[in-house]
Parts: C-alpha cells; sequence; structure tokens
C-alpha cells in the first residue's frame, strides 16, 4: 500500500491497524510520503509503538521520510525482538551514526530481517565495525544495501552477507550446514 500522497488521517488509520495487528497489513510502503516528512518524529513514535505489538507485517518502506537518529533508535528497539519484518527501507532519511549503530547493534538479535536498505547515508569506520559484529551473532540477514568505501569492511561484510545466504540455503534445502 503506496502512501505517498496520503493525508494524516489516513496514515494514522493504517497505524491503528498496524497496532490491531490487522491480517491484511502486510506491506507498508511510505517512502516519499509528504506528512511523514512534515511529522516524522511524532509518526514514527507512533508507528514503532503500534510495530511493538504487530506480528504481520513483512514489509516496510519508510525512505524519504526525514527519519533522524532518535527516531531510528526507536525503530531498532523494535527491531531487536521483531521476526516478522523480512524486508526494511530506510534508505534517504537523515541517519547518522547513532541512528545507524542503534540499527545494527539491534540486528544482531533479530531473527526475522532478511533485507534492509540503508543508502544514502554517511557510514564511517565505526557504523561498519557495528555492522560487523552484528553479523557474527545474526544468521538472517541476507541483503545489506548501503553506500559505503570502506576497503577494510567491505570484504568482511561481503564474506558475512556470503556466510548468511549460505546457512539460508542450506536451511532451505534441508542440509545441514557447515557454519
Amino acid at each position: 500500500m503506496a502512501l505517498q500522497h496520503a493525508k494524516e488521517s489516513k496514515i494514522l488509520e493504517l497505524l491503528k491497524k498496524l497496532d490491531d495487528n490487522d491480517r491484511r497489513t502486510q506491506a507498508i510502503d511510505l517512502s516519499g510520503s509528504t506528512v511523514f516528512r512534515e511529522k516524522s518524529v511524532k509518526l514514527c513514535a507512533s508507528l514503532a509503538d503500534a510495530l511493538q505489538r504487530n506480528s504481520r507485517l513483512t514489509a516496510l518502506n519508510l525512505s524519504n521520510c526525514s527519519i533522524g537518529d532518535g527516531s531510528a533508535k526507536q525503530l531498532a528497539n523494535v527491531l531487536r525482538d521483531n521476526a516478522t519484518i523480512f524486508d526494511l527501507n530506510l534508505s534517504y532519511n537523515k541517519l547518522g551514526r547513532p541512528g545507524l549503530t542503534a540499527i545494527g547493534s539491534a540486528l544482531a538479535t533479530n531473527v526475522g530481517l532478511k533485507s534492509i536498505s540503508l543508502a544514502n547515508h554517511r557510514v564511517d569506520s565505526s557504523v561498519a565495525q557495528c555492522f560487523v559484529q552484528m553479523f557474527y551473532t545474526n544468521v538472517t540477514l541476507l541483503t545489506l544495501t548501503w553506500d559505503v568505501n570502506l576497503p577494510a569492511f567491505n570484504l568482511k561484510l561481503t564474506e558475512m552477507i556470503n556466510r548468511n545466504n549460505e546457512i539460508n540455503r542450506c536451511v532451505h534445502v534441508g542440509l545441514r550446514c557447515p557454519h
């Protein structure tokens, strides 16, 4: 359900459906939402609150929603224990080191997320190191999309993603995985 030009009442209605764990609300696309960009702190807090009780949402696109570090930390708290969101897009927001490291740390215990997009954020070595550490315990994340040019970390991150994809392949075909 794409909501780029939706009014605030429509977005609040959708958040209520999430909070009620509506079975028909499995994917939400708020990318570029004018209302969400204007009220990202308030709406992200409501979203995070609703997601605490939701077990049906599998895909969430929040790209270009003016989400900052504080809101990213709220989402990270949800991601830590969430097992139902498989695809998350946080590209083109206002995430800095605090928000990105909060997400990386939360993913260390996440067992559901398969794909995350963090494109167009400044990734420095401390953020990259946080994600490397996350991969030591996370074996479910299969795709990480971001803009990083840190050769020392690129190789390690690629190795970890390849490992997770191999584990996923083994699980799906019923093989014992060597990892």
